[in-house]
């Protein structure tokens, strides 16, 4: 890979700032549910800290959130 001769930003630099997160759904509807009571019930029922594989296990709240998707 080169490396960048010129302190001055290119076309990625350009392109990368304005690209910006722009709220969509999912976003409105993190901010309307509270978690926390969710996810205290998520992680007394799933006490799994690793697969069966013995990778860490998933976060459950992460799980449980992309069922709808």
């Amino acid at each position: 890979m080169s490396e960048r001769t010129s302190k001055r930003p290119g076309i990625a630099d350009y392109v990368a700032a304005r690209r910006k997160h722009k709220d969509c759904f999912l976003d409105e509807i993190s901010r309307l549910i509270d978690w926390k009571p969710i996810e205290k019930v998520l992680h007394q029922k799933l006490k799994r800290v690793a697969n069966a594989v013995g990778n860490p296990a998933s976060p459950p709240l992460l799980m449980f959130k992309m069922l709808p998707l």
